[in-house]
């Protein structure tokens, strides 16, 4: 299962897909998307589309757990890079996930209680083994709109999730992730609540993934247009590849048993 929050970025996980076919939820009526991955590993893929924010995120990734009972759950879409460390075009596969609105407010005074939420030990591994391997470059379907781009690089890095779109490296929002969750890399709005619902699925692996669509300060519409489908392929590419992996794991444990 593919979770995410915009159109483009469920066009973006389709596009690697066979069949794909309209799944209505039979209570809720949600609509999804579900078609067939046929890769090194042949596998059926649901995309779910949330709304921006935690909470739609949380919400909808609980009502299609309960539906398909997915082996694999991934969040994936686009992002802000925050720090120098990553540049555009570039994935991060999050192993940990900051709350960064969590906080204590009081008369003059804001203290953070930021949460964290991280991705299952299995899915962490594999995702550094595919980023260590590179595989997942070569499936890439959409190409920057530069000549001579650098090619991408995946980092295993943190990553920090809020209802606040930012625009600006000074600004106070941005100033206080870079005091309170110092090592995250890219920063997104539906990452922890992801996270908050799979919480209660652990055998279930589960990551987010997110190709940085632009930095911080140099955000534009017109290079949102120009690299946000450009990312979310990248993103696709490499939750895919992820999935692969940890499907096959699942498989080859199944036949020692």
């Amino acid at each position: 299962m593919i979770v995410t929050a915009l159109s483009l970025e469920a066009e973006a996980v389709a596009e690697y897909l066979e069949d794909v076919r309209e799944v209505e939820h039979p209570i809720t009526g949600s609509i999804y998307q579900v078609g067939r991955f046929n890769g090194s590993l042949m596998f059926d893929v649901a995309i779910v589309v949330t709304a921006p924010g935690n909470d739609f995120a949380a919400m909808e990734t609980e009502r299609a757990i309960q539906h398909f009972r997915p082996a694999v759950a991934l969040f994936v879409g686009v992002a802000g890079g925050v720090k120098d460390d990553v540049v555009i075009g570039d994935v991060v596969a999050a192993d940990y996930v900051y709350d960064y609105s969590s906080a204590k407010e009081g008369d003059g005074f804001v203290r953070a209680r930021i949460k964290t939420a991280n991705a299952t030990y299995a899915a962490v591994q594999r995702a550094r083994a595919v980023a260590s391997s590179r595989a997942w470059i070569p499936l890439i379907k959409r190409q920057p709109p530069l000549a001579n781009a650098p090619v991408p690089s995946a980092l295993i890095k943190p990553i920090a999730a809020g209802p606040r779109l930012l625009t600006a490296t000074d600004a106070p929002t941005a100033l206080w992730i870079k005091q309170h969750c110092g090592d995250a890399l890219a920063v997104e709005m539906e990452g922890y609540g992801f996270h908050a619902a799979m919480s209660a699925y652990p055998d279930i692996n589960a990551m987010v993934v997110r190709g940085v669509s632009d930095v911080v300060d140099g955000k534009s519409t017109e290079a949102d247009k120009e690299w946000q489908p450009v990312a979310a392929s990248r993103a696709a590419a490499f939750a895919l590849t992820l999935a692969t992996g940890l499907l096959q794991s699942s498989v080859k444990k199944q036949s020692n048993r």
